[in-house]
């Protein structure tokens, strides 16, 4: 089966919004992959919708707030988990969205992957020592404090 590919200009258009400045690391990521003879399938941004969805349903980039609705580790990874295993089951379908639950999963990873890079964890992250510890931020565990306390 052949995929959609588009060029470079259009993926951009598609990806950001006209309102929103193309930061220039995407520019160059996206630049170079191209440059070296990929494609990308349209259908590698389908995922880009579940956003646009949950911006309606919890304002706009909530998900990159420190107290984000939903964006605990722990809640980030039950709706992964709840998405695989409806893909599991071969669900073509989310109750709410419509969108296939691969979309949802690849959101939540894209999402889990964004918040850790730029440091954000919840109040909830931070008081589980086992989730400093896989943030590899030892930095925050007090000296001396090594109890593991689930919130």
């Amino acid at each position: 089966m052949r995929t959609r590919t588009i060029e470079i200009d259009h993926l951009l258009d598609a990806v950001l919004d006209a309102s929103r400045k193309i930061p220039a690391d995407v520019h160059t990521k996206l630049a170079d992959y191209y440059s070296r003879g990929f494609t990308i399938p349209s259908e590698f941004f389908d995922f880009l919708e579940v956003f646009a969805m949950g911006a309606k349903k919890h304002g706009s980039d909530n998900w990159l707030e420190m107290e984000g609705s939903k964006c605990s580790h722990k809640d980030m990874c039950a709706s992964a988990f709840r998405h695989a295993a409806e893909m599991s089951t071969g669900q073509q379908a989310d109750h709410e969205s419509g969108l296939h639950p691969a979309l949802h999963l690849a959101a939540r990873a894209v999402m889990e992957y964004t918040r850790r890079k730029k440091g954000l964890y919840t109040q909830s992250d931070l008081k589980d020592k086992s989730m400093l510890e896989y943030f590899y931020d030892r930095s925050l565990i007090t000296e001396g404090d090594t109890d593991n306390e689930s919130s």
